[in-house]
C-alpha cells in the first residue's frame, strides 16, 4: 500500500506540472497532498476522509496534516482541478484497457412524463415502459441504461 501512495502521490504531482496548476505559497498541505488524500480515502477508506487523514499522520511525506473541516473546504475549492484529473485518469485508462468496454451503473431514467407518453417516439410499446414514482404520485416512461 506504501508503494502504491507514492505512486499516486507523484502521479498526481505530474499531472498537475503538466497543467500548469499554481497554488498559494501559504498554503501548509500543498494541493497534491490534498487531491491524493482524496483519491485515497476513495480507494481504500470507502470516502472516509477522517481515517485517511488520521492514517496519514503517520505517513512520512506528510509533514502537515489539515482538520477535516478545512480539508473539505480546500477540496471544494479545488473542484475543478480534480474534475481535469479524474477526466485525465480517465482517458488513462480507457486508452489502457484491451477491451475498451466498460459498464458505468445500471438505473432508470425518465424519458417522459405521463401526459407525453402517447406521442413519445422513442418507443413503440408505451406499457412496457412506463414506471411508477410513488413519492411524486405520478406515471413515466423509462429507459434502462447498463
Amino acid at each position: 500500500m506504501k508503494n502504491n501512495l507514492k505512486n499516486i502521490l507523484e502521479f498526481i504531482q505530474l499531472i498537475l506540472n503538466l497543467t500548469g496548476h499554481q497554488e498559494s505559497s501559504q498554503t501548509k498541505m500543498k494541493d497534491v497532498k490534498v487531491i491524493t488524500t482524496a483519491i485515497v480515502a476513495g480507494i481504500y477508506f470507502n470516502c472516509n476522509f477522517q481515517k485517511t487523514l488520521t492514517f496519514f499522520e503517520d505517513y512520512p511525506h506528510f509533514d502537515y496534516i489539515l482538520s477535516k473541516s478545512r480539508f473539505s473546504r480546500r477540496l471544494a475549492n479545488l473542484g475543478s482541478t480534480l474534475s481535469k484529473i479524474m477526466d485525465i485518469i480517465m482517458e488513462y485508462n480507457k486508452n489502457r484497457s484491451k477491451t475498451k468496454e466498460f459498464m458505468v451503473d445500471s438505473f432508470s431514467i425518465s424519458a417522459c412524463d405521463n401526459y407525453r407518453i402517447p406521442r413519445c417516439k422513442i418507443y413503440l410499446d408505451h406499457d412496457l415502459y412506463r414506471g411508477y414514482i410513488s413519492s411524486k404520485r405520478k406515471f413515466f416512461s423509462e429507459q434502462d441504461f447498463i
